[in-house]
């Protein structure tokens, strides 16, 4: 079995980038520790795995993205850890 696209399963927040003037130009990021994202480096409907991504949650910080300036989407929800 394949993994799934966020675009498949996700119910948090999609970006596409390019829409907003990012498209390719994002190096790093940081995230707190209720947050779970997704970097994808296509458009929202392309393959977002098999190194076409990177995913992860939690506290992280990162100086250089996987796929440094060529990120076109993001995924991102915020995890309630009450529930």
């Amino acid at each position: 079995m394949s993994n799934p696209n966020p675009q498949d399963i996700w119910t948090g927040t999609m970006v596409n980038l390019s829409l907003v003037g990012w498209n390719d130009k994002m190096s790093s990021y940081a995230c707190g520790k209720n947050v779970v994202y997704d970097f994808c480096k296509n458009n929202p409907d392309d393959d977002c795995w098999g190194g076409n991504g990177t995913h992860g949650g939690g506290p992280s910080r990162e100086s250089s993205v996987g796929h440094n300036d060529s990120v076109t989407t993001w995924y991102g929800t915020c995890v309630n850890e009450d529930r």
